[in-house]
């Protein structure tokens, strides 16, 4: 047997897989169907002369990454223990964790050999303050690896419940929980169990009992009880009784199983307090210590929702928490996903805005949980707040912008009794007090004040005040008209020279551009300039920029003139308010004008084609932006073709086709031209005879008609 023999799963077929040979002086031993339990040292010797020695130690690696223990507790006194935790494969010290009682021991891989395990004393970690403690390794790189065990104090007298898997569910197969006690005194032990809902005291048929006595000093003695397949009826209580020797004392021990109907789980391990009362002008934290099974950071998400209850609509409503100004939201993830922590923080809280439930809603897979908290604001001033409620809108800095003629739903609020509520007619105006025959009163538990629907039409300023103790507070509110969200609009004058081919959507040199940055014209503390970031640097440009007024937008216009390749690069409308800013960005890719030049330099070069027979002349030309091209055959223009691109695509040649072509290719950069010499060879002489004499005819009639004028 290997060197750890004493801590593995002994195979019934150990002896009938070893083989041995002799002869010869030579010792050979055959292992056959070799398993993870045969992980360890081998030894050879000799008998005879016992300084003559050698070993060889042998990883297994099947599935496991830690090899199948059966023994499963360790006594200590004083002195080191070993925690055996031995790998079935060579892996480095520091991919091996140890924890006790769930609790990460640092450092503890200097103490580690993956041949025996860790050896552990009190300056790591001081375990005679506990009658047990519970060891667990695991793998790092896959947490779900591991192993336990459980250190029990020599002298003591105990009995407990250990689990080795911690996220039982509905259909985990072979489910095993453990109760071990010392047994200097006790003879036997017994399982029966007393579910939490029900008076029955014994086992489903399902669950299976075996009571196994270490030898070690003959002083732990534990029973494993074994779930085949978990279901929701095994939830409940579950008591181990052990019994004195020659006596009807008996020591016991409770432990709770509760069977998740589905794989996916999460557990609240910690959490703020549910029920907060602060004053204002405190910082609020709320936050969430969890843990999940599986460990699938993909399929994990968790979302934060603030509820209150309406004035104006029957029921709680909720509003999906977004990270802002006021509220920050974080994730942070721990020790290869062993919890995550869910946190919300919110500074200058105001009674009526924070008032009320907030709710952490965290999902994996198909599970979902809900974690809820109960926050109230106190102060002694009278708080009031304007809620603008419509069916859209778009948001900058905080700032909410409605186009025009929505309507809208408006709510002056507090929780004082003397609220009014007033309205500016114009910029210059001051504000007045709405006539109350217009609003509809609210007068509730919650609050009490005014709701006013309206149809916006221009750029409005409400204020709502209210007065408790003496004391008048006043909220106001500009509801600012944008027919559209912040955009970037870009405008693109094609040169003088330009051709009528050139893709309308492509940037040439020396084009105009225009980049507008349309914002609405309402957002008068919006500063709005120009940044232009190339390869190496930003820079705010300061002109040429123009503004124009359009209905309730204004255009904030960056002239770009007789723009170059430099001109190229990533322009941002930077958009600030308040030390914030906002970049709104664009890119713009100036391609070069390049006058059209040769592709090959044979001009003037002479090709023979067939009569009768297709042919086809190519200019040879390029250019940017793309030229375009003119055909002339013994300097006229020529029409007896079809062009495609630079191509002339002639069909069934002719006598006539003989002659010099000419290709002149035209961009805006300037012109070029390319010349081919054509023959046209296997014409019949009947053509050639017909072509000279129409050749005459067409001579005399010129000559005729040139006489007739002249007289």
């Amino acid at each position: 047997m290997p060197s750890n023999e004493k801590y593995m799963q002994k195979s019934s077929n150990y002896s009938d897989r070893v083989k041995t040979d002799s002869g010869f002086g030579v010792q050979v031993m055959s292992l056959t169907d070799v398993q993870e339990v045969d992980t360890g040292s081998y030894q050879c010797l000799c008998y005879h002369r016992v300084s003559l020695i050698d070993m060889i130690y042998v990883f297994v690696h099947g599935s496991h990454i830690f090899i199948p223990i059966d023994f499963k507790f360790v006594l200590f006194d004083d002195s080191k223990i070993m925690v055996p935790c031995i790998t079935t494969m060579f892996i480095d010290n520091n991919d091996i964790e140890l924890y006790a009682n769930n609790v990460l021991i640092e450092n503890a891989s200097k103490n580690y050999d993956q041949r025996f395990g860790y050896k552990i004393d009190k300056k790591i970690y001081d375990v005679t303050s506990f009658e047990y403690v519970q060891f667990e390794c695991r793998y790092r790189e896959k947490p779900q690896q591991s192993a336990f065990f459980v250190v029990i104090q020599e002298n003591g007298s105990m009995l407990h419940w250990i689990t080795t898997f911690k996220w039982p569910y509905v259909g985990y197969s072979n489910y095993i929980m453990t109760c071990f006690c010392m047994i200097q005194a006790f003879t036997s032990s017994t399982f029966p169990c007393i579910n939490s809902t029900s008076k029955f005291n014994v086992l489903a048929e399902h669950v299976i009992v075996r009571n196994k006595r270490m030898e070690i000093r003959s002083r732990i003695m534990y029973t494993e009880l074994e779930i085949d397949r978990l279901e929701l009826e095994d939830s409940g209580e579950y008591l181990c009784i052990a019994t004195l020797k020659g006596t009807n004392a008996t020591l016991e021990t409770r432990t709770t199983l509760h069977v998740a109907p589905q794989m996916s789980q999460i557990k609240v391990i910690e959490r703020s307090p549910q029920i907060m009362r602060l004053h204002d002008n405190k910082e609020i934290n709320l936050f969430a210590k969890i843990a999940i099974y599986p460990t699938d950071l993909d399929s994990y998400h968790a979302h934060w929702i603030f509820r209150y209850n309406s004035w104006m609509e029957a029921g709680t409503q909720n509003v999906t928490i977004i990270p802002d100004r006021t509220h920050k939201i974080s994730t942070t993830v721990f020790k290869n996903v062993d919890y995550i922590v869910e946190s919300l923080s919110m500074n200058s809280p105001d009674e009526t805005v924070m008032n009320g439930t907030y709710v952490l809603s965290l999902s994996l897979l198909e599970t979902v949980q809900i974690v809820q908290w109960k926050v109230t604001i106190e102060n002694d001033r009278p708080d009031v707040q304007i809620t603008v409620r419509e069916p859209f809108s778009y948001i900058v800095f905080n700032q909410q912008l409605f186009p025009r003629n929505t309507h809208l739903h408006v709510e002056c609020l507090s929780v004082s009794k003397n609220v009014v509520f007033e309205k500016k007619n114009s910029e210059s105006s001051q504000f007045e007090e709405i006539d109350k025959n217009s609003l509809i009163g609210v007068d509730g538990s919650f609050g009490t004040g005014f709701i006013l629907n309206m149809i916006l039409d221009k750029n409005t300023e409400l204020r709502c005040s209210s007065k408790r103790n003496g004391k008048i507070s006043s909220v106001t509110k500009k509801i600012i008209v944008a027919e559209e969200s912040p955009h970037i609009v870009s405008y693109i004058q094609k040169n003088k020279n330009a051709s009528k081919l050139e893709d309308s959507k492509l940037i040439y040199e020396g084009n105009h551009v225009q980049l507008a940055c349309v914002v609405p014209i309402g957002a008068v503390d919006w500063d709005v300039t120009w940044r232009f970031f190339d390869s190496t640097s930003s820079k705010t440009l300061s002109s040429p920029i123009r503004v124009e007024s359009k209905g309730h937008s204004k255009q904030v216009i960056l002239e770009l003139y007789n723009v170059t390749v430099g001109s190229s690069g990533k322009y941002a409308c930077v958009i600030e308010e308040d030390g914030s800013e906002e970049l709104l960005e664009t890119a713009v890719n100036v391609e070069p004008t390049i006058k059209p030049y040769h592709t090959k330099s044979d001009s003037e070069h002479v090709i023979t084609v067939d009569f009768d027979h297709n042919f086809e002349i190519d200019c040879h030309i390029a250019g940017s932006p793309p030229p375009e091209y003119v055909w002339f055959k013994d300097g006229k223009p020529f029409t007896g073709g079809v062009q495609d691109g630079s191509v002339l695509k002639v069909s069934r040649a002719r006598v006539e086709d003989a002659g010099q072509f000419q290709c002149c290719a035209t961009n805006r950069a300037g012109s070029t031209n390319y010349f081919i010499q054509v023959q046209v060879e296997g014409a019949p002489k009947r053509f050639l005879i017909f072509y000279c004499m129409a050749v005459l005819i067409t001579g005399f009639c010129l000559l005729a008609v040139i006489f007739w004028c002249t007289n």
